[in-house]
């Protein structure tokens, strides 16, 4: 029949920390079960036993048989269960043996670690079984004593070194909370000065216009006083001519003989043609004066008078007029 060689080595974090009273130690041994076969360790003190104790168990059927750890404690735990773990036999038909670490769990919280190491057989062998001197157990029982004392100091070590990480990052946590909270002031402080920066510009912008209407508002009044006293000169209305008619008046046609005109010496008779005129005729004549060598000159209406005003001149100034 084959069988099924099991070492359980050790143990590790075995234990929660609500299960194991301050200042105490547990003392928990291991139980191994495979099939309707069971056996377990001695009990090791510490959440970090050494137990190196070797089972053997027949396999009746090694695809659906499990090999079944158990870890109790008879002091300190409730119900004397710390937890178990269980491992198929089929993963270790391939005959070679086998060493690592099984989670040990309860229900479903983690509850440490169990070092087994496990070979699978086919054929049966002989175990031999060393004779223990009286001395080697004396020896073997310091040596626990040894191995207890080395746990107890680990097990302190490795609490101390789990409050000095919790404390670590309990200080890392306080210093990133801290530098968060500088941080969202900061960044208040920076969105308070940018609102107080743009409510400035906008009061600005407000004074700036509020200014330019002040101005526009003195240039109107300004404006207005120079418009009342300056007077107003209106211009002249254009003067309108209006084009009389021409009025054409028909003058009855005249008839006037020019008589005959005598001057000195021989006598010439000087007659003219009838003149018709419509309008007055303005003409010119003159006298002449053979002894003085005076010439006159007059005008007048028509040829006659001309002639008549100038010899009368001509009498005036001297002899040998027309009228001497």
């Amino acid at each position: 029949m084959p069988e099924l060689r099991i070492r359980a080595v050790a143990g590790r974090a075995l234990y929660h920390d609500s299960q194991v009273p301050t200042g105490q130690y547990p003392n928990p041994f291991c139980k191994v079960q495979v099939g309707g076969q069971a056996q377990r360790s001695a009990p090791q003190v510490g959440r970090y036993p050494v137990w190196n104790n070797d089972f053997v168990f027949h396999v009746v059927d090694p695809h659906t048989d499990e090999i079944v750890i158990t870890i109790e404690d008879n002091v300190y735990c409730e119900a004397n269960y710390v937890g178990m773990c269980r491992v198929p036999v089929s993963a270790f038909l391939h005959g070679q043996p086998v060493e690592q670490w099984f989670p040990v769990t309860r229900g479903t919280e983690p509850r440490g670690e169990v070092n087994l190491r496990v070979q699978f057989i086919n054929t049966p062998q002989v175990i031999v079984t060393p004779v223990v001197s009286s001395n080697m157990g004396l020896q073997e029982a310091q040596l626990q004593a040894q191995q207890a004392q080395l746990q107890q100091q680990q097990a302190q070590l490795a609490q101390q070194q789990q409050q000095q990480q919790l404390a670590q990052q309990q200080q890392q946590l306080q210093q990133t909370v801290q530098l968060r909270q500088q941080q969202d002031a900061a960044f208040q402080q920076q969105q308070v000065s940018a609102q107080m920066a743009a409510n400035q510009q906008q009061i600005n912008a407000q004074q700036a216009q509020l200014q330019q209407q002040r101005v526009a508002l003195a240039q109107q009044q300004a404006n207005m006083a120079a418009m009342a006293s300056t007077p107003v000169y209106l211009p002249p209305q254009p003067t309108v001519y209006m084009p009389s008619q021409p009025v054409y008046v028909q003058q009855p046609p005249m008839y006037v003989p020019q008589p005959p005109v005598v001057v000195g010496g021989p006598a010439y008779v000087v007659g003219g043609p009838t003149v018709i005129v419509d309008q007055p005729v303005y003409g010119y004549g003159g006298g002449y004066s053979y002894g003085g060598g005076e010439v006159a000159v007059g005008a007048g209406v028509g040829l006659a008078a001309g002639m008549l005003l100038g010899a009368a001149i001509a009498d005036d100034h001297g002899d040998g007029g027309f009228f001497d």
